[in-house]
């Protein structure tokens, strides 16, 4: 019988991908629940693969939905990080400035 991945494997495989990397440095830093369309926008990536790389954070326990509203026929999904994921070290470790990726709102001057 295969035993279940710890989070620290759920983690680390995670993110070896560096698009999911960016996207949960971004929803550690914006603290509020984000949508893989609004994410897509601030990082300028396609909304297909945000939204394929936010559900792999979901499986791999780092995201959690928050909440869904209708939007044209459809449902819009909210996530944010999960905050047992917040408090592994892992984790912790990109929300340091240095491992941060650049915040796309802000200007560099």
């Amino acid at each position: 019988m295969e035993s279940k991945p710890n989070l620290e494997e759920l983690y680390l495989k995670a993110l070896e991908n560096p698009l999911r990397r960016r996207i949960l440095g971004y929803a550690i830093k914006r603290e509020k629940p984000l949508s893989p369309a609004r994410i897509s926008e601030a990082l300028d990536e396609e909304l297909s693969l945000v939204s394929y790389h936010v559900r792999e954070l979901r499986d791999h326990s780092l995201l959690i939905l928050a909440s869904t509203r209708p939007v044209r026929g459809s449902t819009e999904h909210f996530y944010t990080v999960d905050p047992v994921a917040l408090a592994h070290p892992i984790v912790k470790a990109l929300d340091k400035p240095a491992n941060r990726p650049p915040d796309p709102e802000i200007e560099e001057a």
